[in-house]
């Protein structure tokens, strides 16, 4: 049981890890200044809650 809570972890933080190198090389997220940061943060939630289903 304690393997796979494990496995579970280590996947979820491989996607944490690859999402958030896309959206840096992409949309320069580092690059932006903490209070543009969280407006940004803020409408890509917004765009991901509008777009599920």
């Amino acid at each position: 049981m304690l393997t796979f809570i494990g496995s579970v972890i280590r996947q979820h933080w491989g996607i944490e890890n690859s999402v958030h190198w896309t959206l840096d090389v992409n949309f320069g997220e580092d690059e932006l200044g903490f209070v543009l940061y969280i407006v940004y943060k803020i409408l890509l939630y917004c765009v991901a809650l509008h777009s599920m289903p």
